[in-house]
């Protein structure tokens, strides 16, 4: 309702002629918490994947390093027979496996085989092995 007084015009608001807010702020506080919502989500799995591979890399390096062992551990049982043989103490006259534990399932192999009459040999395999049995999880049924 509009009434002019001396070239002045006022606005008058009734009580039943009042507007609601608009709708605006309930869509951008709902944006906002779902915003909120998704970078938080993104935050907890960038966390799980950083922690697994932390705990990964851990693991490998574990592996690595007893891998390693063993190797280091061939390698002196290797030298060792280089002193017999060159002492002429002992003769090897037929082909050997060595085996080096690197975990509870795992063993460094290390085949060796004569050369030159006995007193020296050749090196013809160095591998890692699973020593356990592998067992099926699941069982399908082909034919019933």
């Amino acid at each position: 309702m509009y009434v002019e007084k001396q070239g002045f015009t006022k606005i008058e608001h009734s009580k039943n002629n009042r507007q609601m807010p608009p709708v605006n702020m309930g869509i951008s506080l709902l944006l906002v918490v779902f915003l909120a919502l998704c970078l938080f989500t993104f935050a907890a799995i960038a966390l799980s994947s950083a922690l697994n591979e932390s705990k990964q890399a851990a693991d490998m390096v574990a592996r690595k390093q007893a891998y390693y062992a063993a190797c280091n551990e061939a390698e002196r049982s290797l030298r060792d027979l280089d002193v017999e043989l060159a002492s002429g103490k002992s003769i090897l006259s037929i082909s050997q496996t060595l085996h080096f534990p690197i975990s509870e399932d795992q063993e460094l192999q290390v085949t060796i085989e004569p050369a030159k009459e006995g007193h020296d040999y050749r090196i013809t395999g160095w591998q890692t092995i699973d020593t356990t049995e592998w067992e099926s999880v699941d069982q399908v049924t082909l034919i019933q």
